[in-house]
């Protein structure tokens, strides 16, 4: 985000996108809206991201307002003259804005068939797993973490079609660490776990 490559030739003072400070924000905000997503030590575009750079690559106006070399212009014009940079803006918004047309719209990935009404399909929120008919009643809900594990959207599948998640470690309320499959119950409609034959659920922790 600093030094972007192929950017710096065409700036004499910044290259980048924001500043030091503002950064982390950036990311922070583009997290909440589910634009990307941590995956231990790397940060992850999802398909809501993709769909939005393709998208705006696909309209000119929008391509030219995310250019690096737009931006950076920006802001340091912002740095230099302030009153220049606030009529740069006001006239970009006049002049370019109305020529905007988006005509894709967002549609969340089909994760299969809801297991507790039949009837919608599953699709993936922000922090957790819903039916599309959940406007009509259906109460279907998969939390997308569990006991400190990820549920992810292959395992959200597997779960809704009643099959078993791969074992994944936890931590139990008590603070003892465990590891356990996982599996959805319709007549609780909430996700369980499933042991191995060999572990005594009752004895190793309390949730």
């Amino acid at each position: 985000m600093e030094n972007p490559k192929g950017e710096t030739e065409h700036t004499e003072k910044l290259a980048g996108l924001g500043t030091p400070a503002t950064r982390a924000e950036i990311i922070e905000s583009l997290k909440r809206r589910n634009y990307i997503k941590q995956e231990k030590q790397s940060l992850v575009i999802t398909e809501l991201g993709t769909f939005l750079i393709e998208t705006i690559l696909e309209v000119p106006e929008l391509k030219k307002l995310i250019a690096i070399s737009t931006t950076t212009a920006w802001e340091q014009q912002l740095q230099d003259s302030p009153a220049s940079f606030l009529s740069g803006i006001t006239s970009f918004t006049r002049e370019e804005v109305p020529k905007m047309r988006v005509t894709r719209e967002w549609q969340p990935k089909d994760l299969g068939a809801c297991p507790l009404c039949s009837k919608g399909k599953v699709f993936e929120g922000k922090k957790a797993y819903f039916c599309s008919e959940y406007k009509s009643g259906c109460k279907f809900i998969i939390w997308k973490s569990m006991n400190g594990a990820n549920i992810t959207p292959a395992d959200a599948t597997l779960l809704a079609s009643g099959k078993q998640t791969r074992p994944k470690k936890m931590t139990s309320k008590a603070g003892k660490e465990f590891t356990a499959r996982l599996s959805y119950s319709t007549a609780e409609n909430k996700v369980t776990f499933a042991f191995d034959k060999a572990q005594k659920r009752a004895t190793l922790y309390t949730f």
